[in-house]
């Protein structure tokens, strides 16, 4: 048992020499972690004791070049944002070059609103699709064309649009640009038209802020006096090449009888009477019976009283026992049923217009034509063309209506007579064109050359075409516009039949040149698709 004991205490200082060993061992390690954890502290201080950027990886260069790409995306990125947020990058896109001219989006944009303009008109009156606003959905199908893509997938509005712009704007650059070549130029009365235009915006838009809204609102970015003066005087010189050019053309005597002979019907004129009878409409619990006794009743009643008319002169009553007793006056004043000078383009409905222009029709023929419920009587003149010359004149127009009162129209017409008073030569005549327009006291003011027969109301065209009318005379005409202050310019100087075919003839030469004209390799143009995705 001593020996156990003894045994144990021995054991015992084995265990503890045992324990204070490994406490040492375990002690050692600490310190040697201690010592090894602030050598890496000290390794992880800049010089100045202040603690350095941990490393995450990869050498220092690597992480430059990275860092300077992806600083450089990031400004690019901004820069486009800025450019395309402001509007700088899309007025500054190209969207057509033609003749190794880029258009800028602002031209191009200009002809662009142009059409957009008329298209939107059918869209108010729902012959094509509204966005939310109610205005032309430029994406939406153009079904009122249905024209188809070369994939032949219907064109959208934008698409058709386009188109048409391009077109123009291929046309504006050639006219312009062959204009340039043979020496046309803009006329006085183009400049002036183009001070006075923006001589009113200035006067209107007084402060440059004003103004420089104005233009935008109105053009687009960038616009201003200088860059859509630009865009007009080359819309203005392309007109005056439409219109300078074919005057180059020559025509001879046998062109113009060889034409006339062939289009008779679009050269000639004829004089006729005429007055309608109308089938009364039917009561709204009619039947299909009644309604046609209805339509037989009219039938009978017109034939009977064309078989009544003998003459020109029992038509003119034929037709005065159709008007009310309201009416009956003004129906005389106004020899309400004589259609003279009148034209084919002028007439309707078709059937009337080919039973007139019938070549085997004669003085003192008579006829009913029946289109739908109204029965047209007809009495023929005679059928000619103008041998008379064309007149020049100029007027200045001030206006009444059927609401003036007696009293107004007397004022009215002191008014004319104040300015007639005023004019003794065409020079008079302008500047008080110019005067009354500023001011508002004329409603028209203008020079209409080759005033040819049916073109005017009854009272100018008879004072345009009195025998004795000479340059120079002056006078006052009443019409229902109200009262005409008149000044003779000039007599044509050929038939007006003569100008009239050769005006075609140069028209139809021109189209033709004008054809070829934009085939022409220097007048083909590319477009970017890119920039069209901005336009508008």
């Amino acid at each position: 048992m001593a020996d156990d004991q003894k045994l144990d205490a021995k054991q015992k200082k084995a265990v503890a020499k045992a324990l204070r060993q490994s406490s040492k061992d375990e002690l050692d390690k600490r310190d040697q972690q201690r010592l090894e954890r602030e050598k890496r502290l000290r390794q992880m201080r800049a010089k100045d004791g202040s603690k350095k950027k941990i490393k995450t990886g990869g050498s220092s260069t690597t992480k430059k070049v990275v860092g300077s790409v992806i600083g450089a995306l990031v400004l690019v990125i901004v820069l486009v944002w800025i450019l395309f947020s402001t509007g700088i990058a899309q007025r500054n896109m190209k969207p057509m070059t033609i003749n190794g001219e880029k258009i800028s989006m602002l031209e191009y944009n200009y002809y662009f609103k142009s059409v957009y303009s008329q298209y939107n008109t059918y869209a108010s009156m729902g012959y094509a699709a509204t966005d939310s606003n109610g205005s032309l959905d430029l994406d939406a199908e153009n079904q009122l064309f249905a024209t188809t893509d070369a994939n032949g997938n219907t064109e959208t509005w934008r698409d058709t649009i386009n188109e048409q712009t391009q077109e123009t704007l291929q046309k504006v650059i050639a006219y312009a640009t062959e204009a340039e070549k043979e020496g046309i130029t803009l006329t006085q009365e183009d400049q002036d038209s183009l001070d006075d235009y923006f001589a009113s915006i200035n006067s209107n838009y007084t402060s440059s802020l004003d103004l420089a809204n104005y233009y935008e609102t109105n053009y687009g970015a960038g616009a201003n006096e200088k860059t859509i003066r630009a865009i007009l005087e080359r819309n203005l010189l392309a007109s005056e090449y439409a219109t300078q050019h074919p005057e180059s053309y020559d025509i001879t005597d046998d062109e113009i009888e060889a034409e006339y002979e062939a289009n008779k019907d679009t050269y000639d004129y004829v004089n006729y009477r005429s007055f309608t009878i109308t089938t009364p409409t039917a009561d709204d619990d009619a039947t299909d019976e009644e309604k046609q006794q209805l339509e037989d009743d009219t039938a009978t009643e017109a034939q009977t009283v064309l078989d009544g008319v003998t003459d020109e002169e029992s038509f003119v009553a034929a037709a005065l026992d159709q008007v009310s007793d309201e009416d009956r006056q003004d129906y005389i004043d106004n020899d309400s049923s004589l259609h003279d000078y009148a034209k084919s383009t002028s007439i309707s409905p078709t059937d009337v217009k080919t039973w007139l222009f019938d070549s085997s029709r004669v003085s003192g023929d008579k006829t009913v034509i029946q289109s739908g419920s109204t029965y047209y009587l007809l009495y023929f003149i005679e059928r000619s063309r103008q041998e008379e010359p064309a007149p020049t004149v100029r007027h200045i127009l001030i206006s009444t209506s059927e609401s003036t009162t007696d009293a107004d129209k007397l004022e009215k017409k002191n008014e004319a007579q104040d300015i007639l008073a005023k004019i003794s030569s065409e020079d008079d005549m302008i500047a008080e064109s110019e005067e009354l327009l500023a001011s508002g006291e004329a409603s028209e003011a203008t020079e209409y050359t080759d005033v040819y027969r049916g073109e005017m109301v009854k009272s100018f065209e008879d004072w345009c075409y009195d025998p004795s009318r000479q340059p120079g005379d002056t006078g006052i005409v009443e019409s229902s516009y109200g009262y005409h202050v008149m000044y003779y310019v000039s007599d044509g100087d050929r038939p007006y039949w003569e100008d009239e075919v050769a005006t075609a003839l140069r028209s139809s030469k021109f189209t033709e040149d004008s054809a070829a004209l934009l085939e022409e390799p220097a007048y083909q143009y590319t477009t970017n698709a890119l920039a069209l995705r901005f336009v508008g």
